[in-house]
C-alpha cells in the first residue's frame, strides 16, 4: 500500500511563498503545494532585495543568480528631498565593498517574474 501524498498550503506569493514551493517541491517531489494569494493577479512590480551572505548560494542553487544579477538596481546612493524638490540629504554609494554591509547590488525585481521565468 502506498503512502497518501502530502498536502501542503501555503498561504502568500510574496517573495517567501514560491520560494518555499520551489524548495518543497525540490525535496518533496511527490506532495501535493497548493499557494494561495489574496491579491486576484500576480504582482508584477518589484522592490528592492538586499541579497547578502546566505543568500547569494542558496539563490544560486536555486539557478537565479544570473537572472536577479541581470535586474539589478545599480542603486547609486538614497537622498531625501523635501516637498518642493530641494535637498534635504544624500547617502551617496561608497564603493567600498568592505564598508558596505552586501555583497551583491539591490536587486529591484519582481519575485514572480523571476521565479517564473526559472521554474522548469
Amino acid at each position: 500500500m502506498s503512502a497518501r501524498p502530502l498536502n501542503i498550503l501555503i498561504s502568500g506569493s510574496g517573495i517567501c511563498g514560491p520560494s518555499c514551493v520551489y524548495w518543497l517541491h525540490r525535496f518533496l517531489p511527490t506532495a501535493q503545494i497548493t499557494i494561495v494569494e489574496r491579491s486576484p493577479e500576480p504582482r508584477l512590480g518589484g522592490q528592492a532585495v538586499d541579497l547578502r551572505s546566505a543568500c547569494i548560494p542558496i539563490v544560486k542553487k536555486m539557478g537565479l543568480l544570473e537572472t536577479v544579477k541581470e535586474r539589478n538596481t545599480t542603486e547609486m546612493g538614497m537622498e531625501f528631498v523635501y516637498l518642493d524638490g530641494k535637498r534635504k540629504a544624500l547617502f551617496p554609494k561608497s564603493g567600498e565593498e568592505e564598508r558596505q554591509s552586501g555583497k551583491m547590488p539591490n536587486s529591484h525585481v519582481s519575485h514572480t517574474e523571476v521565479l517564473s521565468k526559472n521554474s522548469n
